[in-house]
């Protein structure tokens, strides 16, 4: 099995043991590119889940980032690995969305300069 799907696999168990919705969006040439993996509704907040086996090694792509900016300001988007999920499923679970939506600003404002780092280091 892959990775990402393990990670899939434990979030929704650790969501189903604590009674919180989530919808898995299947991916494919008729979807939205760059949707986030799982969307998760708990008592009247929404989350966008993209899923990544490790942040460091498979970073999210410049359109899911962009799908990230677009939305991220309706619905709280969070890149979750094996490192954070722990921690993300906690947050969810008190349903911290102060700490959440700062968490989610942090990681796109870090990917988008890895991501300014990277094309900057082509145009040298």
């Amino acid at each position: 099995m892959a990775k990402e799907k393990q990670l899939e696999q434990k979030l929704k168990k650790e969501f189903k043991r604590n009674n919180i919705e989530y919808f898995k969006i299947a991916g494919g040439r008729f979807q939205i590119k760059g949707m986030a993996d799982l969307l998760v509704f708990h008592d009247f907040n929404s989350y966008a889940l993209e899923l990544k086996y490790d942040l460091f090694k498979n970073r999210p792509t410049c359109t899911q980032l962009l799908q990230a900016e677009r939305f991220g300001e309706h619905v709280i988007w969070l890149f979750v690995d094996f490192n954070n999920a722990d921690y993300v499923l906690e947050q969810i679970k008190n349903n911290n969305t102060k700490v959440l939506k700062h968490y989610g600003s942090v990681q796109r404002k870090y990917f988008r300069e890895l991501l300014k780092i990277k094309e900057k280091g082509k145009n040298d």
